[in-house]
This record gives C-alpha cells, sequence and structure tokens, in this order.
C-alpha cells in the first residue's frame, strides 16, 4: 500500500497541471522553488514532474528538474536533463551551470548559435533578448552590444510594437548598458539606464545600473588621472564616487593613496582608518599606514572569524578572511580557514558559479600558505588543479612556477608561464619577477636581463622623453660613442651600490653620460668614480611615504619612484635616457662577462674609517651582522632571518657590530643573550651611508642577508657572508664568489630555505676568521675571501622558496 501512495501522488498533481492549466503549473513550480530551499529535492522533483508531463517544454520546470537531481546526487540523469534542456533551448542560462557543477564542458557559445535560435523562434523581440543574455553571460560583449542594435533597428524600421515588445526592448536596452559596462564605455551605459529609470518593471535595476556605471565611471577617470600624475583631479574623481557610494573600496583605497602623493599625512592617515572601520581585513589600508610609519592592527584569527561571522559566512567573506590571515604571516590559520569553508559547502546545497570561484580562490590562498610554510609539493598540486580555471590560470601558472623553481625545475616553470602567456592572447614572455629568475636559473642571463626592457616602467621613460622602444636599445652600437646619456638609477640604495660597478663600462660607450643617484650615496660615489658625472635624484617606493613635491611636472606615475623635476629636465637636454637595468644584457649578457671585469671597490672617507678603527678591539675579529629588510611584509620576511635564527652563532668567538636598520628592542635584547654585541652609537644605519661604508671597510667580515648591507659589503670589498634563502639568488653563487662582488660569496643551507643549516655553514667559516685581519689596517690589503663557506650545489629537491613579487631586486632595505 505504502508504494502506491507515492505514484497516486504523482498522478493527482498531473491532473491538477492538465485540468487548472497555466495557474496550476505556476503553483507546482512555486511549490517546487519552495521544497528546493526547504532542502526537499524529492517534493520538488515530484512538482516539476507533474508539469513536465503536461508541458514537456516549460523552460523553468526544466530548470527546476536539473537542481533538484543534482541535490538527489543524481549525477546521470541530471547531466542528461541539462543536456535535454539545452536540445530545446541552446540558449538557456541555467543548464550550461548545472553542468559546470557537474564537471561536464558546456557547448561552446557563440553569436551563430544565438542568431541561428532567434532566426528558427521566427525573429521576435524575446527571442533577442534571449540571445543577448545568453552573449553577454559568455562575456561575448561586443557581440551582445551588435545584436541588441540589430534588434532595435529593425523594431524602428518596423510597424508599431506593442506594450510586450516594447518591454523587451527596453530589456536589450538594459542588456546592452550591461555590455558596455562590461567593455568600458561607462558613460555610454550611463545614459541608457537614464532612459530606462521610466519602465517601472525596470527601475530598479536601471537605479542600480546608473549608480555602479556612474561610480566605475568616475573610478575609471581617477585611474587614468593618477597615471597621468594629475593627482587633484583623481582625488576630485574619487571624492565623487563617496559621495554616492561612502562604503565603495576601489575608491577608498585610491584616495587613501592619492593622499599619500599629494604629501596629505593626516588626512591620509584618517581615510585609511576609515577603511578599516568599514573593513577589518582590509590588505591595502593596512599597508597604507605602514607606509606612513603607523602600526595597524595586530592580524588575529579571532578577528577574521568576527568578520566573517558578521557578515553571514558568505564565501567571499572567507576568501578575504583566508587573505588577511596569509598576509598576516599566519600561515596555519588560514589553512584551518580554507579548509572549514571548503568543508562546509562540500555539506550544503550546490554551490552558484560565484561561490564555487570563490572556492577556487581559497583553494589558491591554502596553496600560498602552504607554499609560505616551504610545503612546495602539497601547494603545486593544488596550484595545477586550479590551472583550468580560467579565471586563477595566471595566478595557478605563477604557482607552479615558484613550486618549480624552489624545486630545482626551472624548465617547468617556463613552460607554465609561456602556456599561460600563449593563452591570454598577449606576450606569451613579458617581464615579471618570475620570468626573470627563470631565465636566470637556467643560465639564460642575456635573456633574463633583455626582458628589464619590457618593464612598463622603461617603456614609460622611453615616452616621457620621447625616445626609441627600449628593445631598440644598442650599446654596443658605435653610434653612441658621439652622444649624450642619462641612466636613471632603480630600486634601493642596494640595487645602486651593485649597478654602480658597471657604471664605467656605460659611460665609455658616450661622450658624455650622467647617472642618476641617491642624495645619500653622491659622495661615495664621487670619491669612488671621480671620472663620472652624477645627478643626486630622491627616490622613493610605495611602502615608504615620503615629501613628493619636487616630482609635480612628471607626465607618468610610474616614473614617480626614479624621477623628479629636475632629472625630467635634465633627460631633455641629451639623447639618450634609459634605466640603467636595460643596459645589463649589452654590459653583463653571461657568467664570463661577470668573473672577467675588472673588480672596482668603493672608497671610504679616511676620517671617518679612522674613527671607527679606533673604536674596534684588534684581539678578535670584528663581524658586522644584519638579518632582515627594514621593509617587512609576508613576501618579504620569508627571504630573511629571525633574530633567533642567529642563535648558533653563540659559539664564534668574536664581536658583532649591528647594521641592522631599525631593529627592535627585541631583537637587540634576544641577541645580547647569546652575543658579543656592539652598537654603532651615533651611526645612521638609514640614511648615513657614509658612515656605513666607513664601518663595513674596518670590519674583518660583513654577515647579512641580501639587502642593502650585503651589497655594501660587497662592494666595498670587506669579506661578505650572503645569506640566500630563495631561489632569486641562487644564480649569483659563482662558487668561490658572488657573481657580481668578488670578496663575497652566497652561503644557503641543505635544502637550501633552511635557516639552521645555513647558519651552521656561516658559523664554521667565522670561526676560522683570523683575529687580527688586514681589513682594519687599509683597505689594500684586504683578503677578498673566507675559507670554508661555499654552499654546495643545491640538489634538484633541496632548492631555494618562492620569492615575492619584486625578488628580481637583492636588495630589501631601502
Amino acid at each position: 500500500m505504502a508504494s502506491v501512495l507515492p505514484a497516486l501522488a504523482a498522478r493527482a498533481r498531473v491532473l491538477i497541471a492538465r485540468l487548472s492549466g497555466a495557474s496550476g503549473q505556476k503553483a507546482l513550480l512555486s511549490s517546487a522553488r519552495r521544497n528546493l530551499a526547504a532542502q526537499r529535492p524529492e517534493a520538488a522533483l515530484a512538482d516539476v514532474e507533474a508539469v513536465l508531463a503536461v508541458n514537456p517544454r516549460a523552460s523553468r520546470a526544466l530548470q527546476l528538474r536539473g537542481r533538484a537531481l543534482i541535490l538527489l546526487g543524481r549525477r546521470d540523469e541530471a547531466i542528461a536533463a541539462a543536456r535535454a534542456t539545452l536540445e530545446i533551448y541552446p540558449l538557456d542560462p541555467e543548464a550550461p551551470k548545472q553542468l559546470m557543477s557537474l564537471g561536464i564542458a558546456p557547448p561552446q557559445r557563440s553569436l551563430d548559435t544565438a542568431l541561428d535560435y532567434i532566426r528558427k523562434r521566427g525573429g521576435r523581440s524575446g527571442h533577442y533578448v534571449e540571445g543577448a543574455r545568453y552573449l553577454h553571460d559568455g562575456r561575448f560583449y561586443q557581440e551582445a552590444i551588435w545584436l541588441c542594435d540589430e534588434a532595435l533597428a529593425a523594431v524602428a524600421d518596423g510597424p508599431m510594437p506593442g506594450e510586450r515588445d516594447r518591454h523587451n526592448l527596453d530589456m536589450l536596452r538594459h542588456h546592452k548598458a550591461l555590455a558596455l559596462e562590461a567593455v568600458g564605455e561607462h558613460e555610454a551605459a550611463q545614459d541608457i539606464y537614464q532612459g530606462l529609470l521610466e519602465n517601472m518593471q525596470l527601475k530598479e535595476k536601471a537605479a542600480a545600473g546608473l549608480l555602479r556605471s556612474t561610480r566605475r565611471s568616475l573610478l575609471s577617470s581617477a585611474k587614468r588621472n593618477l597615471a597621468a600624475w594629475r593627482l587633484d583631479a583623481a582625488l576630485a574623481d574619487v571624492d565623487q564616487v563617496l559621495a554616492v557610494d561612502p562604503r565603495a573600496s576601489r575608491a577608498l583605497h585610491l584616495r587613501g593613496r592619492v593622499l599619500i602623493l599629494l604629501g596629505r599625512r593626516d588626512e591620509a592617515i584618517a581615510a585609511a582608518r576609515a577603511t578599516l572601520a568599514i573593513y577589518p581585513l582590509d590588505l591595502e589600508a593596512r599597508k597604507q599606514l605602514m607606509s606612513l610609519g603607523i602600526a595597524p592592527p595586530q592580524h588575529s584569527l579571532d578577528t577574521a572569524l568576527d568578520y566573517i561571522r558578521s557578515r553571514g559566512n558568505g564565501s567571499g567573506h572567507f576568501v578575504q578572511g583566508a587573505l588577511y590571515l596569509y598576509n598576516g604571516g599566519l600561515f596555519r590559520d588560514a589553512i584551518r580557514l580554507c579548509d572549514e569553508a571548503l568543508a562546509a559547502v562540500a555539506d550544503g546545497p550546490t554551490p552558484s558559479e560565484r561561490d564555487r570561484q570563490n572556492l577556487d580562490t581559497l583553494l589558491h590562498h591554502k596553496a600560498l600558505a602552504l607554499e609560505s610554510l616551504d610545503e612546495h609539493e602539497a601547494a603545486l598540486a593544488l596550484y595545477q588543479a586550479l590551472l583550468d580555471r580560467n579565471h586563477l590560470q595566471p595566478k595557478a601558472a605563477a604557482g607552479i612556477a615558484r613550486c618549480s623553481l624552489s624545486l630545482g625545475k626551472p624548465d617547468v616553470a617556463i613552460t607554465a608561464l609561456r602556456s599561460a602567456g600563449s593563452a591570454t592572447g598577449e606576450d606569451p614572455f613579458p617581464f615579471t619577477p618570475l620570468h626573470f629568475e627563470a631565465l636566470l636559473d637556467l643560465g639564460d642571463i642575456q635573456g633574463a636581463y633583455r626582458l628589464y626592457r619590457k618593464k612598463p616602467v622603461s617603456r614609460a621613460i622611453a615616452e616621457a622623453f620621447a625616445k626609441p622602444d627600449p628593445m631598440d636599445l644598442h650599446l654596443l652600437n658605435d653610434d653612441t660613442l658621439a652622444r649624450s646619456a642619462l641612466v636613471i638609477a632603480e630600486g634601493g640604495p642596494g640595487d645602486e651600490l651593485r649597478m654602480a660597478q658597471i657604471y664605467p663600462e656605460i659611460a665609455e660607450r658616450f661622450r658624455a653620460a650622467t647617472f642618476t643617484c641617491d642624495p645619500r650615496l653622491l659622495t661615495i660615489l664621487q670619491r669612488s668614480f671621480p671620472a663620472l658625472r652624477f645627478l643626486p635624484t630622491p627616490r622613493t617606493r610605495r611602502e615608504l611615504a615620503r615629501d613628493l613635491s619636487d616630482r609635480r611636472s612628471l607626465p607618468n606615475e610610474r616614473l614617480y619612484q626614479c624621477l623628479n623635476d629636475e632629472a625630467l629636465r635634465f633627460g631633455q637636454t641629451v639623447d639618450y635616457v634609459f634605466s640603467v637595468l636595460d643596459s645589463l644584457a649589452d654590459i653583463r649578457p653571461n657568467r664570463g662577462s661577470f668573473l672577467n671585469a675588472r673588480s672596482r671597490r668603493l672608497t671610504p672617507d679616511p676620517k671617518l674609517a679612522a674613527d671607527w678603527k679606533r673604536q674596534m678591539p684588534a684581539d678578535r675579529p670584528q663581524i658586522g651582522l644584519a638579518w632582515r629588510s627594514m621593509l617587512q611584509s609576508v613576501a618579504r620576511d620569508r627571504h630573511y632571518l629571525q633574530a633567533t635564527d642567529l642563535d648558533r652563532l653563540a659559539d664564534v668567538d668574536a664581536d658583532f657590530w649591528i647594521l641592522q636598520p631599525k631593529a627592535s628592542t627585541e631583537e637587540l635584547d634576544h641577541l645580547a643573550r647569546h652575543l658579543s654585541l656592539r652598537i654603532p652609537e651615533g651611526l645612521d644605519l638609514v640614511d648615513d651611508l657614509e658612515g656605513q661604508l666607513a664601518i663595513v671597510c674596518m670590519l674583518d667580515c660583513v654577515v647579512s642577508p641580501f639587502t642593502t648591507t650585503a651589497e655594501l659589503g660587497g662592494a666595498a670589498g670587506t669579506p661578505t657572508l650572503m645569506l640566500s634563502t630563495l631561489y632569486s639568488t641562487r644564480w649569483r653563487d659563482a662558487g668561490e664568489r658572488d657573481i657580481w662582488h668578488p670578496a663575497a660569496r652566497v652561503v644557503s643551507g641543505t635544502p637550501s630555505w633552511d635557516r639552521k643549516s645555513m647558519m651552521a655553514r656561516v658559523a664554521s667559516a667565522l670561526a676560522d676568521l683570523p683575529a687580527r685581519h688586514g681589513a682594519r689596517t687599509g683597505a689594500a690589503a684586504r683578503p677578498g675571501r673566507i675559507s670554508g663557506t661555499a654552499s654546495p650545489a643545491p640538489a634538484a629537491h633541496d632548492q631555494d622558496p618562492a620569492a615575492g613579487r619584486d625578488a628580481h631586486r637583492s636588495d630589501r632595505s631601502g
């Protein structure tokens, strides 16, 4: 009897649907929706089956049937149902989503498919609406605009449309506005939305579209003004956006950034804090506060969870929480949060397309956290799984490249990067730090250095001075010998000290060459290279806010970090203007060009050097010590050490001079318990580079990661141990020396990211350091090597970890 009841109930539903007509079918569809919402898929399926028994082409019933079958786990039937729906309605918006949720690729969309469908149905206005939506959902925006225009023109040339057609024509205008928004034509979209406000059925959508397109138009204008260095105009744009939508996150970010560039410090601090009050996990506002010297609130798992719960536990909020935890260095917490979100979705209803994208993004954030914990194989597996997700393909390819480089597989990294680049239809091999480092790892030094010429700033320099494309720069061509040049330094002072080694060779290629330089290095460079000319030009970086009132006439926002108004004016008077990085492909094309080059040591101020010499005991080695950049972030810190990593040096009988800029009290207290510390009293470890050079020249050895301190030691000719935990410096290891500095050498661990084994090698090398080194008796007598520090050639599985986005620069201290 029990088995008979469901059959009777089904027959009753069908009878109701037949007898009551359209109203009965609508009632059954409403019942099906309620049952789906209440997680009663069997009841929902019975409702829609009754409708389909009467009307097999009922589109809404077909869609609901597919959803119910998916919830019931009846995969094969769900696939068949979605495909059957597409047979009847090729433009159906729901069936492709159902197929994708089941791991099945839906048919490729095309304009031809839309046109065939419209013609077969008689070319009515409603069919054009379906076609426009189909094309828009497939991101065929230009095709959608064309189709809408065709339909609207046809109606304009035909008889007076009826009420339903008039509504459909407004729907076509709405779809056209959506497509115009998608291609960035916001003002045209605004005009259409404005005209649709009188349609009561579309008024709400039109108002939302008008607000959205107005906001996007102003944001686009703000970005253009910022790119053209019209800061006041950019600020006016974002203020208009915020007047309409005070919570617009992109406008809040832009406002804070522009205020910083304008030097309005107090307002910038207030703006960043206001952003964090609305969005407690916001990364950009935290960075802005840090650049202004203000410590943002501490990261914590509780803060992330409170935010997610207060916003309703949406998948997008979990994404924000995971990224927030990752950027706070709370990698285990980030992984735990990702796993919890993924498990919750697995136990819940079928996710929407947006939720599925958010879940993929959570997997990406989990991979980032695993990578940061040096669990490269596990991270690599996740990146590979995400490679077929269009919205994440570039990031997944970059993750594969980083992990592959860490695991000693630069050829795999290159393949992943090139495949992703080819898929976008753009330059398959643009400049990125990863492309650069992969080529260096493969030994293609000239190929890597040629990528520098593709950097946006190099192109911006050429455009600003109306010079040829950087790819056409040929410094070995004799045509340059009668010309003048301005060579622009980039990066921090460590980068400049390294690049200064090739300045004389660049100068030989021109009748007159002038080099921009950090004003803090001017006297050092003039003393060390008396035949060269230098133009003091303060540089800046986004992580450190500074007064930019000296660069108000720049034509491009990309130039503000390396040029000011004076350098811009000077550059107009010479024949060539280029970044020093763009010269490397010609000046240092291979390892031989480094190893056979003349070594040029920096010359310290004799009086300062003598003053430091008097302060140093002669009965034991004197060692300079640094362990990190003064700029800290989750990406940068992976390349450096913590004070606790230096405990292994406790057995070294030596005095350790602190050369770490902005060392914290906690770090110094910890080191003082293990090492014989000496603080260079009165020496500014950020701005007094003359004093730093003088003390470095009097030391027996310098120990530092790849920071300004290490580059200064190497350039001064002081024996220097350059501590490497990352693959981007691996190419510089020439065994007995660093490829740039003969007096320095690269030291890493096994595997190369292992700090314990690295510091054991450092301690062993320092133990053999003589007690009375020649460094303090004159720079000319200084030996250039330390015995016993050569790092072993890394095995395929013992490679360096993934570097940050700016890892092509060795300097981290600015």
